[in-house]
């Protein structure tokens, strides 16, 4: 089992009223977006995805897309 070289990210704007600080730059967020990184490995000729050390976080937009590896 490896695990490959591609990384994925989904970037989504909550549109309810979940307002708070940015989980980035601990400042206050008025339309919170969340990110979720995940990678992919194969087993048995099978692709998996795993969020395994892979980080996910709410904040502004901006913040989030600086933190992409």
């Amino acid at each position: 089992m490896g695990f490959g070289i591609v990384m994925g990210r989904a970037l989504r704007s909550l549109r309810f009223d979940r307002t708070g600080l940015c989980e980035v730059c601990n400042k206050w967020v008025s339309e919170v977006h969340y990110q979720v990184e995940g990678r992919t490995f194969e087993v048995g000729g099978e692709i998996c995805v795993t969020q395994h050390e892979c980080n996910s976080h709410f904040g502004h937009r901006a913040c989030l897309l600086g933190t992409r590896r």
